[in-house]
C-alpha cells in the first residue's frame, strides 16, 4: 500500500505545479516568442524536463526559479534558430528577381541556388543544415537523428552557416545591400 501511495504523490505534486505554474510560465514564453504554439511547446518540454528528473530541482521555492530559467533559455534557444534561419531566408529573397518571397517559402530558382551553396558544404553540415532549415529540427532532434552531440551539431550549424554567409558575400548578396 506504501508503493502505491509514493507512486501517486509525484502525480499530485506535477498536476498542483501544472495548475500553478502553467499559465504563468505561458504567458512569460510567449512574451519572448509572440507565438503561442512555440510558447506551449517550451512550456511541456520544461514540465518534460522536471518530470524526468525532478528529485534535482530542489524544494518548490527552488522550482519555480528552475521553471523559468528553462523556460526562458528555451525560448532564448527557438529565437536564436528562428534568426537563423530568417537571416538565410531574407538573403535568397533579396536574390531573388521575382520580388518577395513569403517567409519560409523558397521557389524553385532559389532552392537550386541554396542547393548549390548547400553542395558546397561538407556532408556534416550539409546534413545538419538540411535538418535545421528544411525540416525545422531542434538540435537535440538532430543530434538523436544523425548521433552527433548537441555541441557538435551547434558548431556543424554555426560553421555552415558561416560559410554559406561568406559564399553570398562574395557572391553579392550581402543582407547589408
Amino acid at each position: 500500500m506504501k508503493q502505491v501511495e509514493s507512486l501517486q504523490q509525484p502525480a499530485v505534486e506535477l498536476e498542483q505545479m501544472l495548475e500553478q505554474y502553467q499559465g504563468p510560465l505561458l504567458r512569460y514564453a510567449y512574451r519572448l516568442v509572440h507565438d503561442r504554439q512555440v510558447a506551449e511547446d517550451v512550456v511541456q518540454e520544461a514540465f518534460l524536463r522536471f518530470v524526468r528528473r525532478p528529485l534535482e530541482y530542489g524544494e518548490p521555492r527552488q522550482r519555480v526559479a528552475w521553471f523559468y530559467r528553462v523556460v526562458h533559455n528555451l525560448c532564448v534557444d527557438w529565437l536564436k534558430r528562428e534568426t537563423k534561419r530568417s537571416d538565410i531566408y531574407e538573403r535568397i529573397r533579396r536574390q531573388s528577381s521575382e520580388g518577395a518571397v513569403p517567409t519560409g517559402v523558397v521557389s524553385m530558382d532559389r532552392w537550386r541556388y541554396l542547393e548549390g551553396l548547400l553542395n558546397r558544404l561538407n556532408e556534416k553540415q550539409k546534413q545538419v543544415m538540411l535538418l535545421f532549415f528544411q525540416e525545422g529540427l531542434s538540435y537535440k532532434e538532430i543530434a538523436d537523428v544523425t548521433g552527433f552531440s548537441m555541441s557538435n551539431v551547434g558548431m556543424l550549424l554555426h560553421r555552415g552557416l558561416k560559410k554559406m554567409r561568406e559564399l553570398m558575400d562574395n557572391e553579392g548578396q550581402s543582407v547589408r545591400e
